[in-house]
């Protein structure tokens, strides 16, 4: 199992650390540079790491990574409309006079439905 050896923490957060593939090489960059080692958490990454400097641990915040990932999921749709609205040439379209551009719309809108 790889090991980290964490040497500066910010807001429960890594801030400065080192990757190591063995215990006792991170238990001595430690004894240098300060900090303390750890397993490297087996899952999520590293922007869910919550850090207790006093029990010298660091956990995986699952909860809140889930929670982001939902939104971001949730927001797919927009993504995807947005980009196919850039391809439109919309200010040609409106010029028109017809019902061009709210039909163009009106495709993509059907093509990436908002979720219910």
């Amino acid at each position: 199992m790889p090991y980290l050896a964490v040497v500066k923490v910010e807001n429960k957060r890594i801030a400065k650390y080192q990757y190591f593939e063995l215990q006792s090489d991170a238990d001595a960059h430690v004894v240098t540079y300060g900090g303390f080692a750890v397993e490297t958490p087996s899952s999520g990454t590293m922007n869910y790491w919550l850090v207790d400097e006093g029990a010298k641990t660091v956990t995986h915040d699952s909860v809140t990574e889930t929670a982001d990932n939902d939104a971001f999921t949730a927001l797919d749709y927009s993504r995807k409309r947005k980009t196919a609205y850039d391809k439109l040439n919309q200010f040609e379209l409106i010029s028109d006079g017809g019902t061009i551009h709210k039909d163009a719309i009106a495709v993509i809108k059907k093509k990436y439905p908002k979720p219910e």
